[in-house]
């Protein structure tokens, strides 16, 4: 079979690289044939590559099940001895030390600092050598394939110590103060099985020791710099940058002091696709949720010409294709008077290039319409005509309402929090737009309360049968 990388440099008529992809040769059994380990490989090397190539272009990569990271659990049995007893002793040792030496420089006694280090010593001794625990995540067992289509395979929990995969680099500069880790996991080969053969090879050497078998395995990372985004718009025909498979992202990291769940991002990894579409991962409000009329104001931008729904995407979107019409506001006259007139909230984008691509999007009403108690806001974006940078549409679907509100929103006056479904279907928060068809209409609403900015019941609105 001829070798991989004979084909990496390979390119297309656009001049965009091609996979390393070797040419599938297998072997042709014949009465009398004399095979070698050459052919053994050969025929190894036939199904594992198309395995591979059927692995990138029908699933993609990505994490298929499981590999969720989050601190790692301390045993019980070392509690009562733990790492953290061992460092408040070292502390104590440390600073009695200190005050002998100050004594010793004043030409004081120091009989009883030498008693009292001696007894300190006494205890650390006894202290059996345990792991110290803080530094440490679980990786959970799980399945996952990179970019390359090999797969990865955790068949039990691991407990990774972070400061120990940093490299030496890394280390200096965690020591400064919290840091941010990425941790990855990539495909890994490791020769198992000794064997010692009983023929000299082609050359007439015979070998102390060689492995009979390779096991495929995974190894760990742990870095400072965040790996590269892959931005290819398909996995099939263009080869990868980045071959390891980002898990998680942990911030506020110090040495010494515990992981905290809060810190661990598993939402960072790329669950498993040939493509990832683009989702809506925040906006500035709380769906379904209750607002005072002069906060629903503010939100859709009535007066504040800096203000306006604000929506965030989870990759670059074309501006271009933010036209009029794409996102709607409606308002649905409520109250405990006359009801159900429905008008159009008049509205423009705000600060959207011609050209080129944005992340996020701030669309305000310019009618200057004011709202009235117990009108229902409806907020309709269609996805179908917002392309990201691949040309391919939003996935928009607000799936039960989940989409989380972004640090600047408006706090309302009363929402029904979910009890059910807290957590995705895919493992981990938080929820982001998408029920995996491309191109559906993200829809949300708000309501205004029927109360007044001071907390008091709104007047009972007009009888009169015109609208208003």
């Amino acid at each position: 079979m001829d070798s991989a990388t004979s084909h990496a440099t390979s390119k297309t008529p656009n001049g965009a690289k091609c996979p390393s992809v070797p040419e599938f040769r297998r072997l042709n059994y014949v009465y009398g044939q004399l095979l070698g380990v050459a052919d053994f490989q050969a025929e190894q090397s036939y199904f594992r590559e198309k395995q591979r190539l059927h692995n990138r272009c029908l699933h993609g990569f990505g994490v298929v099940c499981g590999l969720l990271v989050g601190p790692a659990d301390v045993p019980r049995d070392c509690q009562p001895q733990s790492a953290a007893d061992a460092r408040e002793l070292d502390r104590q040792l440390a600073s009695l030390e200190q005050q002998r030496q100050a004594l010793r420089d004043a030409g004081k006694p120091t009989t009883d600092l030498d008693a009292q280090i001696e007894d300190i010593r006494s205890k650390r001794a006894k202290l059996a050598p345990t792991p110290d625990y803080s530094d440490c995540v679980t990786i959970d067992c799980g399945v996952a394939l990179d970019c390359e289509g090999n797969e990865l395979v955790v068949r039990r929990p691991l407990t990774i110590d972070l400061w120990r995969e940093l490299g030496a680099d890394d280390r200096k500069k965690a020591e400064g103060g919290p840091q941010t880790l990425y941790l990855s996991v990539c495909y890994c080969e490791q020769p198992v099985d000794p064997i010692r053969p009983i023929l000299a090879d082609q050359c007439g050497a015979v070998a102390d020791c060689v492995y009979g078998k390779r096991r495929e395995s995974v190894r760990v990372i742990v870095s400072l710099t965040a790996p590269q985004e892959d931005v290819r718009c398909e996995t099939c025909c263009s080869p990868c940058g980045e071959c390891c498979l980002l898990l998680a992202r942990i911030d506020g990291f110090k040495h010494g002091e515990p992981v905290q769940p809060g810190a661990v991002h598993n939402e960072v990894r790329r669950r498993l696709g040939t493509y990832q579409s683009t989702v809506i991962t925040g906006i500035n409000w709380v769906h379904g949720a209750e607002y005072l009329r002069s906060d629903a104001e503010k939100i859709i931008g009535t007066e504040d010409v800096s203000a306006g729904i604000q929506i965030q995407f989870s990759r670059p979107v074309l501006a271009s294709s933010l036209r009029r019409g794409v996102v709607e506001l409606w308002r649905v006259e409520g109250g405990r008077g006359r009801s159900g007139y429905v008008t159009q909230i008049y509205g423009e984008f705000v600060d959207n290039p011609a050209t080129g691509t944005v992340t996020q999007l701030r669309y305000r009403q310019i009618d200057k319409e004011a709202l009235d108690y117990g009108d229902r806001i409806i907020l309709i974006v269609r996805c179908a005509f917002i392309l990201d940078h691949c040309c391919r549409p939003v996935d928009g679907a607000n799936v039960g309402g989940r989409v989380p509100p972004l640090p600047n929103t408006i706090p309302p006056v009363s929402q029904t929090a979910p009890s059910e479904c807290v957590i995705p279907p895919w493992g981990y928060a938080p929820w982001t737009s998408g029920s995996g068809s491309p191109g559906s209409n993200f829809e949300s609403w708000i309501i205004v309360s029927d109360k007044d900015d001071k907390g008091k019941s709104a007047p009972e609105p007009a009888t009169s049968g015109a609208p208003r």
